[in-house]
């Protein structure tokens, strides 16, 4: 499962997992902060992308 949260200096999307533990964030401004999933100030003003991953297929 993913989480989707704006970046806290220029407002771009992230898109990270939260099944991985605590991680840290890094942006493409260069903005970084830590994303733990057991703070729950983390889930404030973002989105869960539950969408299954796709496999990729073997030729």
């Amino acid at each position: 499962m993913h989480l989707i949260k704006k970046c806290p200096s220029c407002e771009s999307m992230l898109r990270f997992p939260i099944d991985k533990g605590k991680l840290r964030i890094k942006c493409r401004c260069g903005a970084s902060f830590t994303a733990d999933p057991d703070d729950p100030s983390l889930y404030r003003d973002s989105e869960f992308d539950i969408k299954p991953e796709k496999k990729k297929e073997r030729p």
